[in-house]
């Protein structure tokens, strides 16, 4: 029993010098790396120089020839038309695709060669989303019971309730105001739409005028009211009644000051909030060449000088 005890505590006290030993040798072969390495640089500086600097000059002219510019519309869709603007958007992107320049020189842009393609999505915007109807909060709880809230927020078909959306523009060259431009307006060219953007438009105009008059009609009973002459044929029963007409009044200033920024907006389909043009595309890999070129150079020829020597 004894002879078997001693010779497993013998067996462990060899595993474990084994591993030691294991651990000092590969400690050792790693240190042997460090001046490999210093000597492989010094015998090949030059080389290496060498390839960094046609590296770094190859990949500084591939990034300048590659160079992509987005430029970026926030437009805000009016009375429910965001499946038809997320369906302009596609036509637009498809005709791009299969490079259609009939079809652009109709729409007024002549060089759709040069854009890549053109975006859409969702600015998200939670706060005001869940704050403007309790049925938004409702809507986007039960989407969200089963997925991610970002997810949701983000998917076409949540899109539709935020009210602003951006739109991209990928180019090759820099991109004109006037494509822009263009593009709005191929945007808003809709027969349907635009009957019903003039019907919407003058019911707007018309509320702010009747708005305005109740407006003017409530001054003027307030100025009655505090009026000492005892001729007023003004009567108010009591402060409450009096409070009621300024809170009326109050409303009615608010009310026309929403509906005289909508009436701007209504000037479009999918009205143009913001424009920002020919930004630098550095996302990915793009505009990062001219490091990467010199790292694959340099990388491939440490290989090519490694299979050489194990050879």
């Amino acid at each position: 029993m004894n002879n078997n005890s001693n010779q497993q505590d013998n067996n462990n006290e060899i595993d474990l010098l084994h591993v030691s030993n294991s651990i000092k040798k590969g400690f050792n072969n790693s240190l042997k790396i460090i001046p490999l390495s210093i000597k492989f640089i010094k015998k090949n500086i030059l080389i290496l120089i060498g390839l960094f600097v046609i590296g770094a000059i190859g990949g500084f002219f591939y990034n300048k020839m590659n160079l992509q510019y987005r430029s970026n519309i926030i437009v805000t869709p009016n009375f429910d038309t965001v499946d038809y603007l997320n369906e302009k958007i596609a036509q637009l992107n498809a005709n791009i695709q299969q490079k259609d320049t009939a079809f652009f020189n109709k729409i007024g842009i002549d060089k759709s060669m040069e854009i890549s393609s053109v975006s859409i999505k969702p600015i998200p915007d939670l706060y005001k989303f869940l704050n403007e109807e309790d049925k938004y909060y409702d809507i986007f709880k039960t989407l969200s019971e089963n997925s991610d809230a970002k997810k949701v927020s983000e998917d076409l078909s949540t899109s539709k309730y935020f009210s602003k959306h951006l739109i991209t523009i990928t180019s090759k060259k820099k991109t004109d105001k006037k494509v822009l431009d263009q593009i709005v307006k191929y945007i808003n060219s809709s027969n349907f739409y635009e009957v019903y953007r003039v019907e919407i438009l003058q019911n707007l105009k018309d509320k702010i005028v009747i708005n305005d008059s109740t407006i003017l009609q409530i001054d003027a009973i307030l100025k009655k009211a505090g009026s000492p002459s005892t001729n007023t044929t003004i009567s108010l029963n009591n402060d409450s009644q009096l409070t009621e007409l300024v809170n009326e009044k109050l409303k009615l200033v608010k009310e026309n000051h929403q509906l005289k920024v909508h009436q701007f907006n209504l000037k479009y389909i999918v009205t143009p909030v913001n424009y920002s043009e020919n930004i630098e595309d550095h996302s990915g890999l793009k505009g990062k060449y001219h490091l990467i070129f010199p790292a694959l150079l340099i990388g491939l020829f440490i290989i090519i000088s490694l299979i050489r020597k194990f050879k």
